[in-house]
C-alpha cells in the first residue's frame, strides 16, 4: 500500500472546502498541483509531511493568484480546522520554498524559451538554490 501522496491531500482540501465550481478555482487547483509537481524535483521536500507539502502549495496558489481573482474566488481556509489541518513551522517552511521555486520556474521558462535550442533538455530550477 502507499502512501497518501501531496495530489491526494489537494483533493481532500477542495472536497472539504465545499469549493464552487469555477474557473477561478480551476486555476488555483491548477497552480497548487503544478507546485507540488515542481516539490518533487528538490530533495529538501523529503522530510515534510505529504499534507504539509499540499496545504503549502494551496497556499502559495491562492496568494499568487489573488490578485487576478479578486472576487471570484473566497478565499476562506477555516475549513483546513474542521479536516485536522492548520498553517505550522513546517507548512511555512514548505511554502517559502516553494514559493522560491515556483519564481525560478518562472524566470527559467522566460529566460530558456529565448536562449536554449529545442534540444536540450531544460535547466532544473533547483540548480541555484541553497539552504
Amino acid at each position: 500500500v502507499h502512501p497518501p501522496t501531496p495530489q491526494l491531500f489537494l483533493e481532500y482540501m477542495f472536497m472539504a472546502s465545499n469549493y464552487q465550481e469555477s474557473t477561478a478555482w480551476n486555476e488555483v487547483k491548477e497552480l497548487a498541483l503544478y507546485l507540488i509537481e515542481v516539490s518533487t524535483l528538490d530533495y529538501y521536500f523529503t522530510s515534510y509531511r505529504a499534507s504539509e507539502i499540499a496545504l503549502a502549495a494551496l497556499l502559495n496558489a491562492t496568494d499568487t493568484l489573488k490578485s487576478q481573482l479578486t472576487n471570484q474566488v473566497d478565499f476562506d481556509f477555516a475549513f483546513l480546522s474542521d479536516i485536522g489541518l492548520s498553517r505550522t513551522v513546517h507548512t511555512d517552511r514548505c511554502q517559502t520554498r516553494l514559493a522560491t521555486l515556483y519564481s525560478k520556474s518562472q524566470d527559467a521558462a522566460v529566460s530558456t524559451s529565448e536562449t536554449i535550442p529545442r534540444m536540450q533538455s531544460p535547466v532544473s530550477v533547483t540548480a541555484d538554490l541553497q539552504d
